[in-house]
């Protein structure tokens, strides 16, 4: 996964990545996100699954159901997994063939974090996401 947009948040004290920096493919929330409509099978997820260093260790059958749930819902959310203290929800960009290319992700400190303002953050990234895919929403 490569980083090639950022909107910088107003806030004096911010959660920021550098444009071009590489994560592993399933990193993350956006990770799970490309992950659940990927098409890749079990054993290529579990082989990208090895290759990301969690902050908090998860197994892979945990990752799996939150794939599960990614796919039913459109989007994918990391609490804490990968970097301690965040969480990140996401939401795939699909092209023309129904691949998820790109992700748009918002990531937030953990206590600004409620499920109900999940919820929120998540329908405004699908709807984002929908005007950037080709396909708009024909996959969710």
């Amino acid at each position: 996964m490569l980083l090639i947009l950022l909107t910088p948040s107003p806030k004096q004290t911010r959660i920021q990545m550098s444009i071009g920096q590489r994560l592993p493919l399933l990193v993350g929330a956006s990770g799970r996100a490309m992950a659940a409509f990927a098409g890749l099978d079990d054993s290529d997820l579990e082989r990208h699954f090895r290759e990301v260093r969690w902050n908090r260790p998860v197994s892979f059958d945990a990752f799996m159901q939150d794939i599960r749930e990614a796919r039913q819902r459109g989007w994918a959310v990391d609490n804490g997994d990968y970097a301690s203290g965040t969480v990140s929800i996401s939401a795939p960009i699909f092209d023309e063939g129904g691949i998820p290319v790109l992700a748009c992700t918002a990531t937030m400190f953990a206590n600004q974090y409620t499920a109900s303002a999940a919820t929120r953050l998540a329908k405004d990234l699908c709807e984002i996401t929908a005007a950037a895919s080709p396909i708009s929403g024909s996959l969710r």
